[in-house]
């Protein structure tokens, strides 16, 4: 078991706990709420290095949202684009 407390999450979560497999593997995540409540994530039957098919992971944008796409960093500072090329 790995145990926790957050600093950056005072006042919403209390504490998280791990447990791992013999093999080092995340099976298990509690998070202890700073109002008692406790969520708990299991990762049962998991696999590790899987071919994932690229067309699983396309995104759709909605109608009439503006979709910006990653530019160059130039002197520390990253630019954007849209994606219709249009610039501001």
């Amino acid at each position: 078991m790995i145990e926790g407390r957050p600093r950056g999450l005072a006042g919403i979560w209390h504490g998280f706990c791990s447990r791992l497999t013999p093999d080092g593997r995340i099976d298990r995540i509690v998070a202890e709420g700073e109002d008692d409540s406790v969520t708990e994530y299991r990762f049962l039957a998991s696999k590790e290095d899987v071919a994932v098919a690229d067309e699983r992971f396309r995104f759709v944008p909605p109608a009439g949202v503006e979709v910006v796409t990653g530019g160059s960093i130039n002197n520390g500072v990253r630019s954007l684009h849209p994606i219709n090329g249009s610039a501001e």
